[in-house]
């Protein structure tokens, strides 16, 4: 599924038009994003997604095995000196 719609009900609402794209992931399980992106393809956009969804457990890992309950800052040295 690739349709374009707006997003919310009544008075909030959207007022720009927002994609939604649906794929199966490895598991054959249904998801369903919403994005900006307009001049992408869908399965660049599922691409996407799968390669964020990896750093998203790659940290979740990190808070879980080295007990960091948050990182104090987003640039590179700052993740090395917390760790």
């Amino acid at each position: 599924m690739d349709v374009t719609c707006q997003l919310g009900t009544g008075v909030n609402r959207s007022r720009l038009r927002h994609r939604v794209v649906k794929f199966r992931d490895p598991a054959g399980n249904p998801v369903i994003l919403a994005t900006s992106l307009k001049r992408i393809s869908a399965e660049k956009i599922a691409e996407i997604y799968k390669l964020r969804w990896l750093i998203e457990v790659f940290f979740r890992w990190i808070k879980q095995h080295l007990n960091v309950p948050a990182l104090f800052g987003t640039t590179p040295n700052a993740v090395y000196s917390q760790l």
